[in-house]
């Protein structure tokens, strides 16, 4: 798709300024450079250098110019996504797209089909696929649930819906999602050992719990503490209760501040918390809480699960408030699972208490007043070093607690 001149180009600009470039080029005519085709893989690959840190780096590798490239995997969950096959697994995709899971899945994969009904972004992906140096891919232009009533004998089928109706609206519940995985589950567990579906960070665990037999795996995925995707592996030969997996997810190596966190069941979560976190300790009173040194707020993935009962098991921490999410302790817990927080002191939620405080980053838990409500009345700028929550302690009273972010 790109000649040899074309490639060089990209490679010889692949750090110009692609405005200038436009400028420069924008009226020249070569039959063998397509400058405008090529200033756009540049913009592209600038663009996204975060997202395909790895990728964005080769001048051989094409992306498509119209497809939404901020709805696609990132790398970082792709790679993990890979993790979760074996190697020398056969793996069909049913919903393809740009193809960046599949590029990660043929690491793995003793052989991968990719299937997209858009015939643009099956040639795109045939020719990154090559420039890769891959032979175990092959590539289909079809419809899914067609393609999907004529194979058999894989061991993992990967989808992931579009998650937008016909009006390009997004969508959140499963069964509105487009190809409808509900109706095809049948299907898909007849043509494969196991299912990987990738769903939206908004669905609610409790409504995939309900919606699907044969869970064996629940995965909450984060990437530096943005929730990104939930991954859903069905496996009807394992009899066994979930496992929950919250990950966060820094950096391509998964390495260094990186963590997974896996568990076996939610016995105690929606309120059900250790008896131990019900019962006020003696030393305090409700309208008299003792606040402690150390304040944690868990990594979103560990939010969106809602498994707190885990972490106060494990680190015996105290909390705010049953519906607070925050922590404390009197002994500063190192590699915790989130972010930790030196607390300073305690003040009153009103502006008037606030008005010394110019600038802060400001995070709300179990507050009536939104972030931006808060700002507008307090008129306190957004960053800085100081961190202000907004918070109801166990007496429900409402208070701010002035900390300094700890980096571990």
């Amino acid at each position: 798709m790109l000649n040899d001149k074309e490639l060089m180009f990209i490679k010889d600009n692949l750090y110009s300024d692609t405005d200038k470039l436009l400028l420069k080029y924008h009226k020249i005519k070569d039959g063998d450079i397509d400058y405008m085709y090529c200033i756009n893989q540049i913009k592209l690959r600038k663009k996204f250098s975060d997202k395909f840190p790895f990728l964005t780096k080769r001048d051989d590798f094409l992306f498509p110019l119209s497809l939404n490239l901020e709805q696609s995997s990132s790398e970082y969950t792709a790679m993990y996504k890979s993790l979760l096959v074996e190697k020398g697994e056969s793996v069909l995709d049913l919903t393809s797209g740009f193809g960046i899971d599949d590029i990660y899945f043929s690491k793995k994969a003793s052989r991968i089909v990719c299937v997209e009904q858009n015939k643009m972004l099956v040639d795109l992906l045939s020719y990154n696929f090559n420039s890769l140096k891959a032979e175990n891919y092959l590539c289909v232009n079809a419809d899914c649930q067609e393609y999907l009533m004529n194979v058999e004998g894989f061991d993992v089928i990967y989808i992931d819906p579009a998650r937008r109706d016909e009006n390009k609206n997004k969508v959140f519940e499963i069964e509105a999602s487009q190809p409808n995985v509900l109706a095809m589950m049948d299907s898909l567990l007849s043509k494969a050992k196991r299912i990987i579906l990738k769903l939206s960070p908004m669905v609610d665990i409790k409504q995939i719990e309900k919606s699907f037999e044969y869970i064996s795996d629940i995965h909450i995925v984060s990437l530096k503490n943005e929730c990104k995707e939930i991954l859903v592996v069905i496996n009807k030969s394992v009899k066994q209760e979930i496992n929950y997996h919250c990950v966060d997810i820094k950096s391509l190596s998964f390495e260094n501040d990186d963590f997974f966190l896996c568990f076996n069941k939610l016995s105690q979560r929606d309120n059900k918390l250790p008896q131990r976190e019900n019962q006020l300790p003696q030393r305090e009173n409700l309208q008299n809480q003792r606040l402690l040194k150390y304040l944690y707020e868990p990594n979103v993935s560990i939010l969106k699960l809602g498994r707190f009962d885990a972490l106060i098991e494990k680190y015996g921490f105290e909390k705010l408030h049953r519906h607070s999410h925050l922590f404390m302790s009197e002994n500063l817990i190192e590699n915790f699972e989130g972010r930790c927080f030196e607390l300073l002191e305690q003040r009153n939620a009103s502006p008037k208490a606030l008005k010394d405080i110019k600038q802060a980053n400001i995070t709300v838990r179990n507050f009536p007043q939104t972030v931006s409500e808060i700002r507008n009345k307090t008129k306190i700028k957004e960053g800085g070093e100081m961190y202000l929550f907004f918070t109801t302690l166990k007496g429900e009273e409402k208070v701010c607690l002035v900390c300094k972010k700890i980096n571990l």
